[in-house]
């Protein structure tokens, strides 16, 4: 029997690491309007997609971002042909880092666009809504937040020896605020710091292994740190040298800053 859902209820990456971490050969069909697409999984992994003419790691990329629609999963059905080689967790990271991008994109022509034309002062009137209501008085305190989330990020380096990068990201992988060093692009790396961080929370719940208080991965290099915040939907992640850093300080600045800024974004 084939099981059937909707994408309000599981995102489409749940869908892809679920059916690859099962290991089961099946096809996911997933409707999102007029459109129809479908991922095979076979041996662990995606082995082909295909959207009406198109298909291979194009689609796969193409359908990862859609956030709404019905699918029905069948087991045991074959691929009729393999078109994608890479493994399943590399397809996930290139595609989150392509969402990211494309949403970063967006942000920059909004802003663009804000800045050559301000809000008419009838906008609420327009909608509906309190004529009253001061709108870019409102966007600019949103901007003035976005500040002040930096503000914070950029007091956290001051308090961590080896201090490389600090960021905060939500559960999409999109990031909303991040301080580093001048080398260090922290946008180029939050799809994958999430997906880690998912990899690792559905290996806690299988696990029952209790409530998560951080997560912390250590390299020869350095340490990644990553406590959630407050409301649980983003996350503080920081970088530190290993050599400069003390972890037990570390892990009590990731503390301090997560609660701060949970309360900052909660405001």
């Amino acid at each position: 029997m084939a099981v059937t859902g909707t994408l309000n209820e599981i995102s489409m990456v749940d869908l892809i690491q679920f059916n690859c971490q099962v290991g089961e050969m099946c096809r996911l069909t997933v409707e999102n309007g007029t459109q129809v697409a479908q991922i095979y999984f076979a041996d662990g992994t995606v082995v082909h997609t295909a959207l009406g003419d198109k298909k291979g790691e194009e689609v796969f990329h193409e359908i990862l971002g859609w956030e709404s629609g019905n699918f029905e999963l069948d087991r045991g059905l074959a691929s009729p042909e393999w078109t994608i080689k890479t493994h399943w967790s590399d397809l996930l990271l290139g595609g989150l880092h392509q969402l990211d991008e494309s949403v970063h994109l967006a942000q920059a022509a909004a802003t663009e666009h804000s800045e050559l034309h301000e809000l008419p002062d009838d906008l609420g009137k327009m909608f509906g809504l309190d004529k009253s209501i001061d709108y870019q008085h409102e966007l600019e305190e949103e901007d003035n937040d976005m500040a002040g989330l930096q503000d914070t990020l950029q007091a956290l380096s001051q308090e961590v020896t080896g201090f490389i990068a600090s960021t905060i990201v939500g559960l999409d992988g999109l990031g909303i605020a991040g301080y580093a060093d001048k080398s260090i692009k922290t946008e180029e790396i939050n799809a994958q710091m999430t997906l880690l961080f998912k990899l690792v929370n559905t290996s806690i719940d299988k696990l029952g292994a209790g409530t998560v208080e951080d997560y912390l991965l250590t390299t020869d290099k350095a340490y990644l740190l990553i406590n959630y915040l407050a409301d649980k939907n983003y996350y503080l992640g920081i970088v530190a040298d290993k050599a400069n850093t003390n972890l037990g300080n570390l892990r009590m600045v990731g503390r301090i800053f997560a609660e701060k800024l949970g309360k900052e974004m909660l405001k």
